[in-house]
């Protein structure tokens, strides 16, 4: 009973599971016996192969695996695999019965009875192509972005609200130096280093709060220095509207900003070659081999052309097809169904009506290029050719009427200035008018019949002209060239035109005319110069305004530094006053920074007067040397003075000639290594005095010893062996030298070598007296007189009230006005007996406020002076015609400032 109960159930799961087997109709289920021939088959499994039953069992499994994993022996590696590890995966393309392959994912187990013994295996497999396909296409896409974004010229980052990457494309990683996978997964902090962080960090936050931030910021890297980014940042949100991070999108302008000027020239030149383009359109359209069209693209220029919108061509190719004239269509069919069958350009012209019931004649070429997803579009043009066709249409006119049109020609040629000739078809001139036989110096039978070769022109003329006239001869169309000529005639370049002369549709000659367009050349080369001139120029200037924004930067860091530790430290005496020594020093070099460039406009606009007088050379250095010393030994160099015994007597400015002698010693000492020598020497002889400068410094190459003294040039500008300065110490030099009828020499031996520069200056003739001295120093500015009123307007408070605070520590009483209406007011109000006043000032300028003052009951009496940062000849000329008494530079020199007050005459009460 129990042997019986055992077999019932065997029966009963072995009934179940055929019948398992036969109901799934999703999955594919078979057996396969050890040597792979198949044992059983369900429905699922010929609904999913396409073999029945009948078909398949008892044939091995390998008809439905693909040729190439049969002859790899993936099946029977499925079985081994199975074998080994109680299953075989089965991801892969198979067959079906009618050759159609599908994915399928499957399994393979092994079946054992109850002894162990291997039985065979059973399969399990279901289609999914559908997911394959959707998988592949997944990985294609994510494949494509990577593509498109690691070459974009475009910084790309994907971060988490945590600030932490979740994506960079190449570049971004490129430009720290790394690789994506390097940065992913790091904090944005960690990558950009503390300085770059802190230039975004309110950007990100900005974002992370769900706002989108478009910003351009300098951010400092330690591998690339400061650069110029323009950044968008765009919150990435889920869901639930809340934002989970942000994608950044970065572009270094840095480059391109100085691309600029280059980029808008080329800009205009494109925009000039297109308005002058012919007229006509450019288009896109799809063709198919049973004349199916659709436009894709077509631009404006159609309508000018047949009166059809872009619009209506896109939405119905026939609004375009169906205007091409009766006459011509069958052969313009043709013509485009030729070029379908073999993909060859498509190249026509013919008659087409326009909406306003005209004809025009168009020349349409385009070509095919097969499009990634497939298709083929035709793109080209669309080109009004109305004009030609007229003028073709004319010249057969005429020529028609040939004899009675040649009388015409030779009398109306013969009395032009152009050169017009006619050539048979072997090349031999048959016309010649007037002024073409003056040319070449012959008369009419010596020229007539005769090749060009035989009229002595140059062989390579002659190639070129003889294969113009083949051409017009092989197409019957016009040729226009142009060629250089130096032959017989005057050397130069001329223009010329060969056209056709058509018999009953046959070419019998070519007409010609020809014109000298050497001026127009000459202009033209001209004009090239002159543009590569003002770019060369302009880029000087970029050059320049960068320099100057440095240089002006460098001593404001210092003095910013100094009022740091100046606040930070009030009770540390020796802190203060050293940084108070920086201050003056940096304040000082800003001065003489916008002093050479005012001398330099000066001398560039001819406005730099000299105080001439007898200045003793040997002075003049002395001044120099004290005014460059503290840069020489700032460097630890040794100065070595070399001077004549007696007097070396020019005729000069002495303050401009310490000027020359100050800046050659300041150039060697920033181009000299530190701890190195400068020599610095007097002699005279042969009616002459020469200031020679020498260093064992950086050098000179030899390419820029004829450039050293032009304007904003340097000799080495990498960031490396930078130096400082704008470039114009030697401009400014050779301007001052010049203007006093000397001359000044750049020498060296090569980088590396040293340098040396040598002033030479005419010697002053003997006169009665003593020779003049340099200007001195300040000198003792004196005790100015305590008690003075003085009243500051400037619309600067900070520099209104600092020089107010300076007035009082100096014994005095100060008030100030920050415009100028109040500073008239003041001074009526103040009765100051000083009034120190800014120009440039918002409600009433300086000028106009002096001019009330001294209308006012004491203001004739009051002492006035101009304090702004104009200082040219003009702007003093200005201030005194409006009434001030004085006029100071900005910033105000406090011993100045003493020394003025300390010479007015006494208060009054």
């Amino acid at each position: 009973m129990g042997d019986q109960g055992s077999t019932d159930r065997a029966a009963w799961e072995a009934e179940m599971f055929r019948l398992l087997a036969e109901n799934v109709t999703d999955y594919a289920i078979f057996v396969v016996d050890p040597h792979r021939h198949i044992r059983s088959w369900n429905h699922g499994a010929e609904r999913l192969l396409g073999f029945t039953e009948g078909e398949i069992v008892g044939q091995r499994c390998d008809r439905f695996f693909t040729p190439e994993d049969v002859r790899a022996g993936v099946p029977q590696r499925e079985l081994d695999e199975a074998l080994a590890t109680g299953r075989g995966d089965d991801d892969r393309w198979h067959v079906r019965k009618d050759g159609t392959r599908f994915w399928a994912s499957g399994v393979v187990t092994p079946l054992r009875d109850g002894g162990g013994a291997l039985r065979g295996f059973a399969k399990i497999m279901r289609d999914r192509t559908d997911l394959k396909r959707a998988a592949d296409a997944a990985h294609e896409r994510e494949r494509q972005l990577r593509l498109l974004t690691d070459r974009a010229p475009v910084l790309i980052a994907h971060c988490d609200a945590a600030r932490r990457y979740k994506f960079v494309n190449r570049p971004y990683a490129a430009r720290f130096g790394l690789l994506p996978e390097q940065v992913v997964g790091r904090h944005v902090r960690d990558v950009l280093g503390g300085p770059g962080y802190a230039a975004v960090e309110r950007h990100v936050g900005a974002v992370l709060a769900g706002g989108r931030v478009e910003f351009e910021s300098e951010v400092p890297h330690a591998g690339s220095g400061t650069q110029t980014m323009r950044c968008a940042y765009d919150p990435e949100f889920d869901d639930a509207g809340r934002v989970v991070g942000f994608v950044a999108a970065i572009v270094n302008v840095t480059e391109g900003r100085r691309a600029g000027d280059a980029l808008r020239e080329s800009e205009e030149r494109l925009r000039t070659l297109s308005d002058n383009l012919p007229d006509g359109a450019v288009y896109q359209v799809e063709c198919d081999p049973d004349g199916g069209r659709q436009f894709t693209f077509i631009s404006a220029g159609v309508e000018k052309l047949f009166g059809v919108t872009p619009a209506e061509a896109l939405a119905d190719a026939n609004a375009l097809y169906g205007l091409v004239h009766e006459g011509d269509r069958q052969r313009v069919a043709s013509a485009e169904d030729a070029a379908l069958r073999s993909s060859a350009p498509f190249d026509c012209e013919f008659r087409s009506w326009t909406r306003t019931g005209g004809v025009v004649w168009v020349h349409a070429r385009s070509a095919p290029r097969r499009l990634p997803a497939g298709q083929t579009v035709w793109e080209g043009v669309l080109v009004d050719v109305t004009a030609r066709k007229q003028a073709d249409a004319e010249l057969t006119r005429l020529h028609a009427e040939s004899e009675r049109q040649r009388r015409l020609f030779d009398t109306a040629l013969s009395n032009t200035t152009d050169f017009n000739f006619l050539f048979d078809l072997d090349m031999r001139v048959v016309y010649a008018n007037r002024a073409l036989l003056a040319l070449w110096g012959r008369t009419a039978d010596q020229a007539l019949g005769k090749t060009l070769a035989e009229l002595d022109y140059p062989p390579d003329v002659e190639a070129q002209v003889a294969g113009n006239i083949r051409r017009v001869v092989e197409t019957g169309r016009s040729v226009r060239d142009e060629t250089p000529y130096s032959g017989p005639a005057p050397t130069g370049c001329y223009e010329y035109i060969l056209t056709p002369v058509l018999e009953a549709g046959r070419v019998v000659q070519v007409a010609g005319s020809s014109r000298d367009i050497t001026p127009r050349k000459v202009m033209e080369d001209t004009l090239r110069d002159q543009a590569e001139r003002l770019r060369d120029a302009d880029r000087k200037k970029d050059e320049f305004l960068a320099t100057l924004a440095h240089e002006l930067r460098n001593p404001l860091a210092p003095i910013s530094n100094g009022l740091h530790v100046m606040r930070l430290s009030p009770s540390d005496p020796a802190a203060v006053e050293r940084s108070r020594g920086v201050m003056e020093r940096q304040l000082t070099q800003l001065v003489r920074l916008v002093d050479d460039l005012l001398d330099v406009s000066r001398i560039t606009r001819g406005k730099l007067d000299l105080r001439r007088g007898r200045v003793d050379v040997r002075a003049v250095v002395g001044a120099a040397v004290e005014t460059s010393r503290p840069a020489v030994e700032q460097a630890g160099h040794e100065l070595t003075v070399a001077l004549p015994d007696g007097p070396v007597v020019v005729d000069g400015d002495a303050a401009r000639l310490a000027q020359v002698v100050s800046n050659l010693l300041s150039n060697s000492a920033k181009y000299t290594p530190p701890g190195g020598h400068i020599r610095l020497a007097v002699e005279r002889g042969n009616g002459a005095v020469s200031v020679s400068v020498r260093d064992d410094g950086v050098g000179i190459p030899a390419g820029m010893l004829g450039r050293v003294f032009e304007m904003f040039t340097q000799v080495d500008r990498t960031l490396e062996k930078t130096t400082g300065g704008l470039g114009i110490g030697l401009s400014l030099v050779k301007g001052l030298v010049e203007m006093h009828g000397g001359t000044v020499e750049a020498r060296s031996g090569g980088e590396g070598r040293g340098s040396e520069f040598v002033v030479t200056l005419p010697a002053a003739g003997p006169a009665a007296g003593h020779p003049g001295r340099p200007p001195a120093g300040t000198g003792d500015t004196g005790a100015a007189p305590a008690g003075r009123r003085v009243l500051v307007v400037d619309d600067n408070v900070d520099a209104a009230d600092s020089l107010g605070q300076l007035i009082e520590l100096l014994g005095h009483e100060a008030r100030t006005a920050h415009d100028g209406e109040a500073g008239v007011a003041a001074a009526e109000a103040f009765r100051p007996d000083v009034i120190l006043m800014d120009i440039g000032m918002p409600k009433l300028n300086g000028y106009d406020a002096c001019r009330r003052i001294r209308q006012q009951p004491r203001g004739k009496t009051v002492i006035v002076v101009a304090q702004t940062g104009w200082g040219q000849d003009d702007d003093k000329r200005k201030s005194l015609d409006a009434g001030f008494d004085f006029h100071m530079v900005k910033p105000v020199d406090p011993a100045a400032l003493m020394q003025l007050l300390a010479g007015l005459p006494p208060a009054t009460a």
